[in-house]
């Protein structure tokens, strides 16, 4: 499976000639037009259009695939570009009517994830969210009803994440960090399905060691699944169930970082 993984993560690359001449020092400054599909470092606008295909092929090779599931209906690439813009402007001001606290929200996506690195985290995790769902050029699925399937996306993503790493100006650390995301994110939503029908001494254990394997990346792990949520079609094709892991979200959200209350208690970051 790994030199399966390898050979076609290889396929992928840009050739050298083509790295060395247009690759983007800047990762984070990516601006994706959707007009035209371009995906542009800031202030090189002699970037042409067919440059995404050369900084992140990944991206491109989800377009043509249409998912059919409860949370999608259209290409990944799309909600990819969703999240992405979602994630682009800090999502605080969309959770000031839960117990999330904006404020320090916006202290931890300040953060650096390596100090000697040269991204926040609120970087990392909007770049994270242009390559969370590569994987799924690899495994889509089509069902004999209609419905699609990308079944272990993210392992497969989260191989190919360390790949397209290496064309921009990370740190260790800081490849380590968007890998893990890029693997992780359907953490969140499996273990609400997992936690959902069971009594609430159980879903506080199975809650606490999520939160103890995750750590420090908790909470841009969340954040991005809750975008992946609040970008996805599942509002409107599912409610109830939109509505029962959205405020599922909101509440651990909450807890991870909530506002004070009237006697000055809450959680800090």
């Amino acid at each position: 499976m790994r030199a399966y993984l390898r050979a076609k993560a290889a396929s992928w690359c840009v050739p050298q000639a083509v790295q060395r001449a247009s690759r983007p020092a800047d990762p984070i400054g990516l601006t994706v037009t959707r007009a035209s599909s371009r995906c542009l470092p800031k202030e090189q606008p002699v970037f042409l259009d067919a440059d995404i295909e050369h900084t992140l092929p990944e991206l491109q090779a989800l377009r043509g695939l249409v998912e059919r599931t409860d949370w999608h209906n259209d290409d990944p690439s799309e909600q990819a570009l969703r999240l992405w813009r979602w994630l682009k402007h800090p999502p605080g001001p969309q959770l000031e009517t839960t117990t999330v606290s904006v404020q320090s929200l916006n202290v931890c996506l300040a953060a650096r994830i390596d100090t000697e690195g040269k991204y926040t985290t609120h970087e990392l995790l909007t770049f994270t969210a242009l390559i969370h769902d590569v994987g799924k050029a690899e495994t889509y699925q089509l069902q004999s009803d209609g419905t699609t399937r990308c079944p272990g996306h993210e392992a497969v993503g989260a191989w190919m994440a360390r790949d397209i790493c290496e064309r921009f100006d990370f740190s260790r650390r800081e490849t380590d960090f968007i890998i893990r995301l890029v693997g992780g994110h359907g953490g969140p939503y499996a273990l609400f399905k997992r936690i959902a029908p069971l009594p609430e001494p159980e879903r506080e254990e199975l809650l606490r060691h999520f939160e103890d394997e995750w750590g420090d990346e908790l909470l841009p792990l969340l954040l991005l699944a809750y975008g992946d949520l609040i970008t996805s079609h599942l509002r409107s094709r599912c409610p109830e169930k939109y509505a029962a892991i959205l405020t599922f979200y909101q509440a651990w959200l909450g807890r991870l970082v909530s506002r004070p209350t009237e006697d000055g208690s809450g959680t800090d970051p």
